[in-house]
């Protein structure tokens, strides 16, 4: 991260992108075995100490796939929206309310006019809603909500998504009921309820209900 916090390694068309590339970078490295990073860190080590800030961002990307991917990804994609609503997502976490309903909204209208299959859409569409939500633009968040609703009665939609929207509404009853409902049907969805606990699930977490599920899921261990 401490490699992308100058603005002038970075082009001013992609000075937005910082964020969700940062998140990106944070995660893949800290979740990298010791005996992945301990290599890394010492090969930037070993790099003189003049060598600038892109020099070692290459040479760090060039030894770790992923982040090479999200590079191509937001380079040759600029309406990828889950690129936008990766960036919604990280000004909403860090409270700033018009960049995150700006970039939430440049995002709904990519995965509106997008054709994907049915149902596909669904949790970059819950997402928003929950951004929307925390940004104080229920509004948006409720039709959201309604149009998943509607949607339901046509074909299956997983309950984990009502969950995640209803969170962000700040209606904890409603969004343990769905819960409660995803677990019963097994949503595969329902594994992200830990790594999403911190943002998504905060007020949940420490409610007794959030420990009880991550008991009947045997994740409390």
């Amino acid at each position: 991260p401490v490699l992308l916090q100058e603005s002038r390694n970075l082009v001013k068309e992609y000075v937005k992108w910082r964020p969700p590339v940062r998140d990106a970078m944070t995660f893949v490295v800290t979740h990298l075995s010791a005996a992945r990073l301990a290599p890394k860190l010492l090969e930037q080590l070993e790099l003189p100490p003049t060598t600038s800030a892109e020099a070692r961002l290459l040479r760090l990307i060039s030894e770790v796939p992923g982040l090479q991917k999200l590079g191509q990804v937001l380079a040759r994609n600029p309406d990828f929206a889950w690129g936008h609503i990766e960036l919604a997502w990280t000004h909403a976490f860090q409270r700033h309310r018009a960049q995150s309903v700006a970039e939430a909204r440049v995002a709904e209208r990519y995965l509106r006019a997008s054709a994907g299959a049915p149902g596909g859409q669904d949790f970059a569409l819950a997402s928003l809603a929950h951004v929307y939500a925390l940004a104080g633009e229920t509004g948006d968040a409720r039709r959201i909500l309604a149009d998943l609703q509607r949607a339901a009665r046509r074909r299956y939609v997983d309950p984990f998504k009502f969950a995640v929207i209803f969170a962000g509404l700040h209606e904890p009853g409603t969004a343990f009921d769905w819960l409660n409902q995803a677990l019963a049907v097994r949503s595969p969805q329902m594994v992200y309820l830990r790594p999403m606990a911190q943002n998504f699930f905060g007020p949940l977490s420490a409610d007794p209900r959030y420990a009880e599920l991550m008991r009947a899921m045997r994740l409390d261990r």
